[in-house]
């Protein structure tokens, strides 16, 4: 247990010091709407679950909206490491989720797919309790925290069809009526976030499309979901089925089926997958003298691999400074861009969104706009602005380019 507490903490140690990611399309989403819910009705997506961007409102609503970025992230680490530890007891497969290259690049981010795995983690954990202490709280307990899975990520909702699978495969006695009230509990927070939101909120985030990926899409990013990791699979040969290994093995492949078949793939979708092939991956390697060998080196690749992603990426932050700067005395306006989370953070404007078909004319006739603002990241960068005036272009040395016109 030592020897495993010490690598464990370099591992966490490493991960955050030298990791630095860039902000994301999503988290701008998650700021604003988290201001939206504090007051500050710049911008609002509907579609998004609310659990995450309620706790960020809370910084907006409390004025210490500087510490988001220090504070939610490393909290929603630390729950699901906490939440980890309480479902598996097993420090390995703690350590084999930091070989994971996709979960490395998103423990310091303001995402939803570590803080909804740790809810799932909870929410079985809760399930285990019961079997082993036959209390109906923590049957209870379970299906509640199923709810706020659902509330944090949409698709997850399938945890609710884990944990009853489990009951009805461990519970000897089963009692269709208790699992009816789970039901119940499990709908009362949903219940509260549709009455105020509509069920359209999570039918559109459920149907949402942006890039259709093909069926072998999670198979041929294996490498950045899963890193070197994968080769603990050559020692399959020494895992021993047992029983209660169904709590790992049943959310691990029911979530993989449904991220498969959504059609919008991304790496870091098979999040909250990855404890369950933690828990398998630690199993096969359980009286294997070399795991601690192999998982250093696992680590260590996983962790290049990501500090190499993020230093590859684009930094413009200074165009978003100037940019902030720019419409800082300039009141509230109307504003079109086609990178309009990002746009409607650091102008504190609404913005109305270009995307393709690029309907320029029609867009600023339609929303009685001020200004537009064009990223050359995005699609429409190069539409026909000539009936615009181009006033400024921000770019300092990086490699975006933000073309501003006025209307």
């Amino acid at each position: 247990m030592k020897k495993e507490l010490v690598l464990l903490s370099l591992i966490i140690l490493a991960s955050i010091i030298f990791i630095k990611p860039n902000v994301e399309w999503d988290e701008y989403v998650y700021l604003l709407n988290g201001k939206y819910f504090a007051g500050e009705e710049v911008y609002f997506e509907s579609m998004r679950p609310p659990m995450l961007q309620l706790i960020v409102s809370l910084f907006y609503f409390f004025n210490i909206e500087n510490l988001i970025f220090l504070i939610i992230p490393l909290l929603c680490f630390a729950f699901f490491v906490f939440c980890f530890y309480l479902f598996s007891k097993d420090l390995r497969a703690l350590i084999i989720m930091f070989c994971f290259p996709i979960f490395l690049m998103y423990i310091e981010k303001l995402m939803t797919a570590i803080f909804a795995t740790s809810f799932v983690l909870l929410s079985l954990f809760f399930m285990k309790e019961y079997f082993l202490k036959k209390k109906d709280l923590f049957f209870y307990l379970s299906y509640l925290i199923s709810g706020l899975v659902f509330l944090t990520r949409y698709p997850l909702g399938i945890n609710l069809v884990v944990i009853t699978l489990i009951y009805f495969l461990f519970e000897k006695k089963r009692d269709y009526f208790k699992v009816f009230l789970g039901l119940i509990v499990f709908c009362l927070p949903i219940i509260f976030w549709f009455n105020y939101m509509g069920l359209d909120s999570a039918l559109s985030a459920l149907n949402y499309v942006d890039v259709e990926s093909g069926f072998f899409y999670y198979f041929q990013n294996v490498l950045i979901i899963l890193g070197f990791s994968f080769l603990f699979l050559l020692f399959l040969k020494d895992y021993k089925y047992e029983k209660k290994d169904l709590f790992f093995i049943i959310p691990l492949v029911l979530f993989f089926l449904v991220f498969q078949f959504i059609n919008h793939k991304e790496p870091r979708y098979l999040i909250p997958l990855l404890p369950f092939v933690a828990v398998l991956f630690s199993k096969i390697m359980k009286n294997n003298k070399h795991f601690f060998v192999l998982s250093l080196v696992f680590f260590i690749s996983a962790l290049i691999f990501s500090i190499v992603f993020f230093n590859s990426l684009c930094d413009n932050t200074e165009n978003f400074n100037e940019l902030h700067d720019f419409f800082l005395n300039k009141g509230k306006l109307m504003v079109l861009s086609n990178y309009w989370p990002a746009v409607a953070y650091y102008s504190n404007n609404s913005v109305l969104a270009i995307s393709e078909p690029c309907n320029i004319n029609k867009s600023v006739i339609d929303s009685n706009a001020s200004y537009i603002v064009v990223s050359s990241f995005n699609p429409c960068f190069n539409s026909d602005y000539s009936n615009y005036e181009l006033i400024k272009v921000i770019n300092n040395n990086s490699c975006e380019i933000i073309n501003i016109y006025k209307i």
